[in-house]
């Protein structure tokens, strides 16, 4: 119940939010969270499938959010995808932002921004 009232916050703060970057007329490019890399830690290796549930709601709501403005998104989780694209549990390494950087790049290339359609 908590966790869906969270949700139910984030969601209005997510939506207001993006009407605020839309008003500003530029090109916009949604990301959506990678997962934390909780088995950098022993301690943690536990809490990785429960940290990738939660954060799936509201991730959720990013998508559901972005697609009402037909905004292009980069799933983060399909771009770190390799133990060492994290440096510790939940920032990039050196790698894994160079990823990131190139897969925001390609979107910006090609993606129709002003086809809203």
């Amino acid at each position: 119940l908590r966790l869906r009232e969270s949700q139910k916050k984030f969601a209005a703060e997510y939506a207001a939010m993006l009407d605020a970057v839309e008003s500003l007329g530029k090109k916009t490019v949604v990301l959506l969270q990678y997962n934390p890399r909780m088995t950098h830690f022993a301690q943690f290796k536990s809490d990785q499938g429960a940290a990738e549930a939660a954060l799936s709601v509201f991730i959720d709501t990013v998508i559901r959010e972005a697609s009402k403005r037909r905004l292009p998104m980069v799933d983060m989780r399909a771009v770190m995808t390799e133990p060492g694209d994290w440096a510790n549990p939940i920032e990039p390494s050196e790698s894994g932002g160079k990823k990131i950087a190139e897969a925001i790049a390609r979107v910006v290339r090609e993606h129709p921004f002003e086809d809203k359609r």
